[in-house]
Order: C-alpha cells, then structure tokens, then sequence
C-alpha cells in the first residue's frame, strides 16, 4: 500500500512511475484536443476529470459539462420494505450517512465547478437516444436511464448546431451574448498554392525557392505564409 509503513523502499516511487504514463496520455489528450466533454454524476468519486477540466480551461478550452440527475429507486424500494423493522431502518440511516448516498434529482454540479466551466456548457443529459436510427447505434443502459425522464438540456443538439454557429456567451456587463473567443477550431483544408519557387522569386535565388518548396509539401499551410512573405520582400 501506498503510504504504508511496511511498503518497501520505493514503493511509492516504483506506483507513482507505473501511473505516470496514464496520467501523461490523458492529458496529452486534453493537450490536443479542441474542447473537452465531462461527465460528472455527483455520486461518482473523481479525481482524474477535475484534473483534465483545471487543465483544460487553464489553456482556455471549453469544457462541456454534463451533471445528470442521480436518484437511488434502490434505496427508496428498500427503505419501504424495512418499515416495520425500527432497527434495520437505523442501520439503513447511517449507512446513507456513512457511505455518503446523496441523491440530487436536479443535477446540480458542485458550485466550484461553475466559475471554471462557465454558465453555457453545463448539460443534463447526452440525449444519444434521439440519434440512434439515424447513427444505427445500439440502445445503452444510459439511453434507458435518460428515456425514463424528461431532458431539459441535452448535450447532443448543442454538437449538431456546432457544425454550423459557435456559440456564445453572456456577457454580464453589456447584459447580451457576445462571441466566446474560447471557441477556436479550425477548419484546415487542403489548398492548391502557386508554385512558391515563383513565390519567392527563384530566378534571382534558385536555393531559396527550393527550401521553399521543401516547406510547402512538408505544410501546405506554410505556403500562404511564403506567399504573403513574397509580397514584401523587395528583390535582389
């Protein structure tokens, strides 16, 4: 165990250096990524996702937040059968207590996480069943639990619409929506570009046409930069 007076010398160590590669890929993928979806029941235990969520808006990324209602029917079945039984329903109480079972049918996040998120991407629900014989996806547990109830706030519809406006958000100065310039993606396409030995007039400097081409075919991108680069240099 770690921590424990009778582990090893270095057990902590050898524990810390094993983990270390997961931990490493799961924020490197937060690194790469555009924006990040959480999914945050407050009945769950979490550690790594408040980490990849801190991590994420520090780089100024939005996080979508998805908080879903949690109720215990469990819970609330067996309590009913212990009725009668005065000891068993005290047992029952402080293991509610003890363990803790909080129910929280409004799916309300910890307050911690609303300055970090921000107020426009907290969701209830993914709502994939609304998309299912349109994607042929199978039906989850998850899709049963959500069909039961009614979904305020879908996470889903909020990605359709994102293939065609990015959102924005509320400005509380100007008391309107403005554009939320944590919202960068980018559209890269491939572009047909002039031939950068002409960019970069080769005819007076044959080698840095060639390093020009060697840029363009490494990134295509690169080829709009020679080319504004061309329009200001004077030539030799």
């Amino acid at each position: 165990m770690v921590g424990s007076s009778n582990a090893s010398p270095g057990a902590s160590g050898n524990d810390c250096s094993k983990f270390w590669e997961t931990l490493h890929i799961d924020l490197r993928m937060v690194d790469t990524s555009d924006f990040t979806i959480a999914y945050c029941p407050t009945n769950i235990y979490s550690v790594g996702t408040p980490h990849d969520i801190a991590l994420c808006r520090q780089q100024r990324k939005p996080v979508l937040f998805v908080s879903p209602p949690v109720t215990f029917p469990a819970l609330d079945q067996l309590r009913r059968r212990l009725a009668g039984d005065p000891v068993a329903l005290k047992l029952l109480d402080q293991l509610e207590a003890e363990v803790p079972i909080k129910p929280n049918p409004r799916g309300i996040p910890s307050s911690w996480y609303m300055p970090l998120v921000g107020g426009d991407h907290f969701f209830d629900s993914f709502g994939f069943h609304r998309y299912r014989e349109q994607f042929g996806w199978a039906e989850s547990p998850l899709d049963e639990q959500e069909q039961g109830r009614k979904l305020e706030n879908p996470l889903l519809p909020f990605l359709e619409k994102l293939n065609h406006d990015l959102p924005k958000k509320w400005n509380h100065r100007m008391r309107k929506y403005v554009p939320n310039d944590d919202w960068l993606l980018w559209d890269l396409q491939r572009v047909e570009r002039p031939n950068p030995r002409r960019i970069m007039n080769t005819e007076d400097d044959p080698a840095l046409g060639q390093e020009g081409e060697r840029i363009c075919r490494l990134c295509p991108a690169a080829a709009g930069a020679l080319e504004r680069c061309a329009k200001v240099l004077p030539r030799r």
